[in-house]
């Protein structure tokens, strides 16, 4: 090093990645005391090194919580009288609690389901994370049960486990994106989903059942 000259900064290595420290440290002014000497001024906030997820679709994501109206449309499902089972959408009360929300029988055969759910970032991953009575499942992997229950099965009486139900269809939320939300709520609109109520052996759809045509989508009055 020649005489008089300032040190340089030390260079990070070609390709290197920079350490946690160095990607989230903030700079850091320095100032003068009254003695003369240098000091870190330190910022009357602490802010936060964890990188936020970036989520698009909708300015309010971040500020709020919103209400979403969902709707299911169950295609031409078996008769709930020839199964002796009482359909509808499931909530998540206990087992010795549990209801059944009916649906609209339409002239089709066809059963439609409303409900609302709420809405709000997940922590994480900034995606749409659904809250609510109807809603079921961790927050990775939110979905509505469409559920057929024996008629003699009456709420109150003791659990009785799986048992309880005759078969149950989940409807997955994941395909709602964050422009969907935010149109159908501004617009009073609905997001609607179709599903096919009748499984290959001629009784009721089961288990994770695919979404039919577009998936989730935006319904306006």
């Amino acid at each position: 090093m020649q005489a008089g000259r300032a040190p340089e900064p030390l260079a990070s290595k070609p390709g290197a990645r920079p350490s946690s420290l160095q990607r989230y440290r903030s700079p850091v002014k320095m100032r003068s005391n009254r003695n003369g000497s240098d000091s870190k001024a330190l910022s009357s906030r602490r802010q936060d090194a964890r990188p936020v997820p970036a989520v698009s679709g909708a300015s309010w994501v971040g500020t709020s919580e919103r209400t979403v109206r969902l709707r299911v449309v169950c295609k031409a499902p078996p008769d709930p009288v020839q199964h002796g089972a009482n359909f509808g959408l499931q909530d998540k009360s206990a087992a010795a609690h549990w209801k059944l929300q009916a649906g609209i029988r339409k002239g089709n055969g066809d059963f439609v389901f409303d409900c609302e759910a709420r809405v709000r970032p997940h922590p994480r991953t900034g995606e749409p994370n659904f809250l609510g009575d109807f809603v079921h499942g961790l927050p990775d992997e939110r979905f509505l049960y469409l559920s057929w229950r024996p008629k003699d099965c009456q709420p109150l009486q003791p659990a009785m486990g799986f048992s309880s139900w005759t078969r149950r269809m989940k409807i997955h939320l994941s395909g709602i994106t964050w422009q969907q939300i935010e149109e159908a709520t501004q617009a009073g609109g609905v997001l609607e989903a179709s599903v096919q109520g009748t499984g290959k052996d001629g009784g009721p759809n089961c288990a994770s059942v695919p979404l039919l045509g577009d998936g989730w989508t935006v319904r306006k009055p």
